[in-house]
C-alpha cells in the first residue's frame, strides 16, 4: 500500500511540474523551432532577452572591417542604428564586396558588459601599451603616428563609456552583437 501511495504522489507531481513547464514564456516570438526575427532597428532594446540564443534578422551593410573580414555592421531604415556582426569560428571571413547589400543573418546574440573595473584595466593597458611605443625608437616608418592616434582614440572612447555608465546609474554598460552563423544576399 505504501509504495502504491508514493507511485501516486510522484506521478501527481510529475503531471503538475510538466503543467507548468508548457507554459511558453514572455520572450518567445517565434513557434517552437522556428528562429526568431528581429527587426534590426530594435535590437538594442530586445537583445537582452537573446542572449546566447539565435536569431535572423536582415539589414544592409554599410562596413566589412578592412582587417581580416571578421565584423560587418549592418543597418536598417535609421541609418544611426547599427548592429555588429561577428564572423563565426568555421566561417570565412566577411568580403568588403558586401558594403552596400541587403543581407540576411543567423547568429547567435552576444553580450559584451563593460564595468568601470573594465574600463580601468583597458586604460591601464592603452596607456602601458602608449608608453612602450614611446621608449621605442622612433624609426620614422609610416603608420607609427596613426598607431598613436588610435590609442588616443581608444581613450576617447573609454572616457566616453565613463560618461555613458555614469549618467546610466547601472553597474555595466552591455553592448550587444551578432555572432554569425549563416548569411546569404538579398537580391
Amino acid at each position: 500500500m505504501r509504495n502504491l501511495l508514493t507511485f501516486i504522489a510522484i506521478t501527481a507531481f510529475i503531471s503538475l511540474s510538466s503543467a507548468f513547464a508548457g507554459e511558453p514564456s514572455s520572450n518567445v516570438s517565434a513557434p517552437q523551432g522556428e528562429t526568431p526575427e528581429i527587426n534590426i532597428n530594435d535590437f538594442e532594446q530586445k537583445a537582452g532577452e537573446y542572449v546566447g540564443q539565435e536569431v535572423h534578422m536582415e539589414g544592409m551593410v554599410v562596413h566589412v572591417c578592412k582587417h581580416g573580414g571578421k565584423r560587418m555592421f549592418i543597418t536598417g531604415d535609421n541609418p544611426d542604428v547599427r548592429v555588429k556582426i561577428t564572423k563565426g569560428e568555421n566561417m570565412a571571413s566577411f568580403k568588403p564586396e558586401l558594403e552596400g547589400s541587403d543581407v540576411a543573418v543567423e547568429g547567435v546574440v552576444r553580450v559584451r558588459e563593460v564595468s568601470e573595473t573594465y574600463l580601468d584595466k583597458w586604460e591601464k593597458d592603452v596607456k602601458a601599451d602608449m608608453k612602450e611605443s614611446k621608449q621605442k625608437i622612433h624609426t620614422g616608418e609610416e603608420g607609427h603616428e596613426e598607431h598613436e592616434g588610435e590609442k588616443k582614440e581608444t581613450l576617447m572612447k573609454i572616457k566616453n563609456m565613463r560618461k555613458q555608465l555614469k549618467e546610466s546609474d547601472k553597474d555595466v554598460l552591455s553592448f550587444y552583437s551578432l555572432e554569425c552563423k549563416d548569411y546569404k544576399e538579398i537580391k
